[in-house]
């Protein structure tokens, strides 16, 4: 079932509704069975969305653990003029604790940096060649040079550090084109009554390579494209769907007109809030752990990686009661969306700015806030991470390239004043940059709420 004319095409476009009142109706699905719904081509686009997400997050976040296992203490026989290494019997008495690498909290601070550098500019290209060429190639690309950089890493370290800030920057260029290419192509897979679903689907997301192979078989730019799809599962997505009357492109009036727009900003400014903190916690929750709650390497690794667990569970459950609440019309569009990033940021401010008065005494305690926080923030995953589909379905790519590009200059940051602030590893430095964590997210908070939409903006209906 594949499209042979662009006309064929048209249908892609989505649009919700054309006014702020949502005075339109709603259109209720088809109904489904669990299995039918879960088990959907949309459903396991999402799927794959979500592994291609995984794949980058886990990119992204390894080096913030990587480095404290770096500058480990190694065990190794101490070697001097008065003692042979290859003197069995002496090397137990010759153990000499000595760090593959030494850097300075400065560079430190550079390497934790590096990935966001090269994500910087990629969002915005990444999002117009997916919403030009459609996100499967994109992605695929992404994911293959990701994979061979990464591998490379270890090596390239040992005989030039330097060289670790370069690739990780490579890999931040390459992996800054996934989530705008994953916008685009929900743009064109979720009905109106699951796009928070689908998307906390995609957004809950090592095994980088090993995802090029299912995506390349499983997932489709376009809906008729995919050959297992069924009509009745075509209907149901298109059922909000309106013809286009041009090909996709971007003229220079529209460029304006998207940066002249509030909610656009809105979104930008939540996006910066959400990403600022992320960059924190990936890159120095592991250290915090290590500092001020005294928990070893092993504890360290495994407790680290528990409020990702937490934020998938939140952003799933986040996802279903967003969709409820839009089919029930408990709210607007846009009041369901602002509620989730009062959630999501107010909820990981409160917990943050806990913490900050923390010790090791009651880690446990600390642990269960940081879970908590960093949890409740992914309530924003159905809030400005899909707003772009609800007001601009037809240039969400490039409105979150745009968005992220912003977002990812303004979280280089995050790395460089922490390294600056924390200098001793007391508790006291700690607590200062909580306080900034939790400022963060109020006024991402705050901006949104203010001049956040929830309806297609009349530039966006526009043939331009």
């Amino acid at each position: 079932m594949s499209i042979s004319t662009e006309a064929e095409r048209a249908w892609l476009i989505v649009s919700d509704s054309s006014s702020d009142d949502e005075d339109e109706p709603y259109n209720i699905p088809a109904r489904e069975t669990f299995c039918q719904k879960y088990t959907s081509c949309r459903w396991i686009t999402a799927y794959m969305c979500c592994s291609a997400r995984l794949a980058q997050s886990t990119l992204r976040q390894c080096m913030g653990m990587a480095v404290i296992v770096m500058m480990m203490p190694l065990t190794g026989p101490e070697v001097t003029s008065s003692h042979s290494v290859t003197d069995n019997s002496t090397l137990p008495e010759l153990v000499l604790q000595t760090p593959e690498f030494k850097w300075s909290s400065e560079f430190e601070g550079l390497i934790l940096s590096s990935f966001s550098f090269g994500y910087v500019a990629s969002p915005i290209i990444g999002g117009y060649v997916a919403g030009k060429y459609g996100g499967k190639v994109v992605i695929t690309v992404s994911l293959i040079a990701g994979s061979i950089i990464t591998l490379a890493t270890p090596v390239a370290t040992r005989a030039l550090p330097m060289s670790l800030v370069i690739l990780r920057a490579a890999s931040g260029i390459f992996m800054g084109t996934i989530e705008p290419s994953i916008q685009c192509i929900l743009s064109k897979w979720a009905p109106k009554l699951e796009k928070a679903s689908l998307s906390s689907c995609a957004y809950a997301g090592g095994y980088t390579l090993l995802c090029v192979f299912p995506w390349v078989l499983l997932v489709f730019d376009f809906p008729r494209d995919n050959p297992r799809i069924k009509e009745t599962e075509v209907k149901l997505i298109t059922r909000s769907h309106r013809a286009a009357k041009k090909d996709w492109e971007m003229s220079w009036t529209l460029w304006w007109k998207i940066l002249t727009s509030p909610a656009v900003w809105a979104i930008c400014a939540a996006c910066i809030s959400h990403t600022w903190v992320t960059s924190w916690v990936m890159a120095y929750l592991p250290q915090y752990m290590k500092q001020i709650l005294k928990y070893d390497v092993e504890e360290n690794g495994i407790l680290s990686s528990v409020p990702y667990a937490g934020r998938l569970l939140v952003g799933m459950v986040s996802g279903n009661i967003s969709d409820r609440m839009l089919s029930w019309r408990l709210l607007s569009t846009a009041n369901i969306r602002k509620t989730f990033q009062v959630v999501g940021c107010f909820g990981c401010a409160a917990c943050m700015l806990l913490v900050g008065f923390i010790d090791d005494s009651n880690g446990t305690l600390a642990l269960m806030l940081l879970i908590a926080g960093i949890s409740l923030q992914n309530c924003t995953s159905v809030a400005f991470k899909i707003n772009h589909l609800d007001i601009a379905p037809r240039f969400a790519g490039v409105i979150v390239g745009m968005t992220i590009s912003c977002a990812m200059t303004v979280s280089l940051s995050a790395p460089l004043i922490t390294s600056y602030v924390i200098k001793e590893g007391t508790r006291q430095e700690w607590q200062i940059i909580f306080y900034i964590v939790g400022a963060v997210n109020v006024v991402g908070a705050g901006v949104f709420v203010v001049f956040g939409k929830g309806t297609e903006r009349d530039w966006a209906k526009e043939d331009t």
